[in-house]
Parts: C-alpha cells; sequence; structure tokens
C-alpha cells in the first residue's frame, strides 16, 4: 500500500505503508501514474514493473521487460528502467505511456 501526504509547500509526499509486503522493491511516481517492482521467488517475478493510476487509484496492468529490474525511474509520460540482463550486462530502456483510450 502507498500513503501519499500533502507537504507544507503544497507538494506530495509518497511513502510505502509499514504493513506492505516485503517483496516490494522499487516506487516510481509521474504526475498520473505509480510504478511499482517487486521482488518475488521466481526470475519472472524480478522482471514485472506493476502500473497504477493515481487519484483515483487504480490497476491498469503490468509490463514485462527481457532483464532483472535494477532500478526505476519516471517523469510525466516517461518510464525508464535500467535492467539486467543473463550476461550481467545493464541495459537503459525509456517507455512512453500514454493514456489509454476511453471506453
Amino acid at each position: 500500500r502507498i500513503i501519499e501526504e500533502p507537504t507544507e509547500r503544497g507538494g506530495t509526499y509518497i511513502t510505502i505503508a509499514p504493513e506492505t509486503p516485503d517483496i516490494t522493491r522499487m516506487l516510481a511516481f509521474s504526475r498520473s501514474r505509480a510504478y511499482v517492482s517487486a521482488d518475488g521467488k521466481t526470475a519472472v517475478r524480478r522482471r514485472v514493473i506493476d502500473i497504477y493510476q493515481r487519484r483515483p487509484w487504480r490497476y491498469e496492468g503490468s509490463l514485462v521487460v527481457p532483464g532483472r529490474i535494477m532500478a526505476v525511474g519516471a517523469r510525466d509520460s516517461l518510464l525508464a528502467l535500467v535492467q539486467e540482463d543473463s550476461s550481467g550486462l545493464l541495459r537503459l530502456d525509456v517507455f512512453i505511456v500514454r493514456d489509454s483510450a476511453p471506453r
């Protein structure tokens, strides 16, 4: 669970709630989304980013990438991932995350 609290300067302080499972490893936030990487018992889980819409909070889906996720960053509609592949090399991938079309 993620907690958002307003700051005195008009910003937002975002943190992970203490009761959140220990498998949650990395968080990144843009104005409209939150990206969560968790470390599970399988190699597959280490390659998944869960995407949530903010305000109101809603799960949007998951992004599966080829390498183990080492770092996550987000700004506006961009998502950046540093991954380690099976040979130990690091790679940087940048994604543009668009709003889905109205249904």
